[in-house]
């Protein structure tokens, strides 16, 4: 079975040398497509090292990523069609390419197991976002066999699937779109838990808040878009929303702990806590026994909500192996996501409120 592989770069990518080289010794029957708006000095190089192996668009405009994969698409000749970012590093693994086309069997669309590369601390919180949506990913495609969104940096897709739906649409998330799409036309959709890729994070905070409000913008009009055909077509797998609930868990559980009687809240977090001390006493440190009972007391709905949430995603990540520290994972829960949820509710607000209009000459 021949698959096609699409990587979009704009203007370069610092392992794009790297991750083509491992493509193109992968024993399958295979082609690979680089587009490329923009080429830095270093894509030129790379074009010029590994030409006649891998076919190379080279656009000196910059036409954006929905436009250059679906150009690529019409080049190409695979069956399977598997979508990598530029972001995106395939392990050393003679055998990925085939670990897929055998995934793919049956399956309309296929998400890939994704980890960030932890080697910053933006990095290390972002690792912990991405471990919220593979669990997402595996629990829908456990429960229910179908999704309504993916992350889109790494997955694969059926060529018949991919044209039926007319390919990508112009559009902020073009990834969520294209899922939503096959999801309304009951394609089927699995996890590859044992096929992993790796992202790297190039981005200081002044570039996370930029892409973080694109994010949220293409949330926000997905939303809008979608929205209510998702609501009448997900009463039919009331499966999905235990996916659903645990992936939006850490940012409602808040207010649903406001209802529940502060004595049985402290009761609550007292076993938390007990059992994260004796069943993973390297992990908490004595000193947590001395935290004043009063003090559980006043602040017992957000420790509530830390402490359950934690609970649950230590367990969902060790079963899927990803790495867990309690501590890194508190500061995601009390730093980062605050934040992105701040910015997510304000792109909300022009949105549907404000009714600005979004234009999408930024888009890559």
């Amino acid at each position: 079975m021949l698959i096609s592989i699409l990587i979009p770069i704009y203007r370069g990518s610092k392992i794009l040398g790297k991750v083509l080289r491992r493509l193109v010794n992968q024993d399958v029957d295979k082609e690979i497509f680089v587009i490329i708006d923009k080429p830095s000095k270093n894509s030129l190089r790379i074009i010029r090292e590994l030409d006649g192996k891998v076919y190379f668009i080279v656009n000196m405009e910059r036409i954006g990523k929905v436009n250059a994969l679906n150009e690529a698409v019409k080049r190409s000749r695979g069956e399977i069609l598997l979508f990598l970012d530029g972001d995106v590093e395939i392990p050393e693994d003679p055998y990925f390419l085939r670990r897929i086309i055998d995934e793919m069997k049956n399956v309309d669309i296929l998400d890939l197991r994704k980890e960030i590369v932890k080697n910053s601390f933006l990095s290390r919180m972002m690792y912990y976002e991405y471990v919220m949506m593979n669990i997402y990913s595996w629990l829908a495609s456990k429960l229910a066999g179908k999704t309504p969104a993916i992350n889109g940096a790494a997955f694969a897709i059926r060529r018949d699937v991919f044209s039926s739906l007319n390919g990508f649409r112009r559009v902020i998330s073009e990834d969520l779109d294209i899922a939503t799409r096959a999801f309304l036309r009951n394609h089927r959709f699995k996890y590859a838990e044992e096929v992993k890729v790796y992202n790297h994070v190039y981005l200081n905070w002044k570039l996370w808040i930029r892409q973080r409000k694109r994010w949220a913008i293409g949330g926000v009009l997905w939303f809008r878009k979608w929205g209510i055909d998702l609501a009448k077509t997900c009463l039919k797998y009331p499966r999905l929303l235990l996916p659903l609930i645990i992936l939006i868990l850490p940012t409602f559980i808040a207010p649903i702990g406001l209802l529940v009687p502060n004595q049985l809240i402290h009761e609550l977090l007292i076993t938390i806590i007990l059992f994260f001390i004796t069943k993973y006493n390297n992990i908490f440190p004595t000193l947590l026994l001395m935290v004043p009972i009063k003090f559980i007391n006043e602040s017992s709905t957000l420790l509530l909500s830390l402490s359950s949430t934690l609970l649950l995603y230590f367990i969902l990540s060790k079963k899927l192996g990803f790495k867990f520290k309690v501590y890194e994972f508190i500061i995601y829960s009390l730093l980062y996501l605050p934040v992105y949820i701040v910015i997510l509710i304000l792109c909300f607000i022009q949105i549907f409120i404000l009714k600005k209009r979004i234009r999408l000459n930024w888009k890559v």
